[in-house]
């Protein structure tokens, strides 16, 4: 008897520890909407001068453990700033569908030019990084994006970050 509870302790023991680690390790709403205040004010002060920094894989504005980061577009939505994805910088992803067909890009950028900021609900891959620091990408996840416009003089920024599900 004493076995069985000693044994039935102990994988509680290790559940709570799992799922205590693991909850430390999601990103949430309020950490992506932190995220994008930080980055929105520094272009606010710097505007195009911000971008290197919003798109430095190892900055301030990226947190590996929590699969969270900020991405720019403008109101073009061409990617403007990303820490993960260079190959992306520079590209008009107007009317890019997600695998779903949903084009979420467009809505994101949308709301915030519209509303000023807000949330969009799509399809993505996860990041997620091997042992060595390289980055691999995980299956498609529910990701939940807050964009929300920023300006510095003319121009427009719409500043993102999101929580995967």
């Amino acid at each position: 008897m004493k076995k069985r509870l000693l044994i039935v302790m102990v994988a509680f023991a290790l559940i709570a520890g799992f799922y205590g680690w693991a909850g430390a390790q999601t990103a949430t709403k309020e950490d992506a909407m932190a995220m994008v205040e930080r980055a929105g004010k520094l272009i606010e002060e710097k505007g195009d001068a911000a971008l290197a920094a919003i798109s430095d894989p190892k900055g301030e504005f990226i947190n590996r453990k929590k699969a969270l980061y900020v991405f720019v577009y403008d109101e073009n939505i061409v990617v403007v700033a990303h820490p993960y994805l260079h190959e992306l910088i520079g590209q008009c992803l107007k009317g890019k569908p997600d695998d779903q067909g949903r084009m979420f890009r467009d809505e994101i950028v949308g709301k915030a030019l519209t509303k000023g900021s807000g949330w969009t609900e799509y399809s993505y891959q996860k990041p997620i990084e091997s042992a060595e620091g390289e980055v691999l990408y995980q299956t498609k996840y529910k990701k939940n994006t807050y964009g929300k416009l920023f300006k510095y003089g003319d121009k427009k920024y719409i500043v993102c970050s999101g929580t995967y599900e």
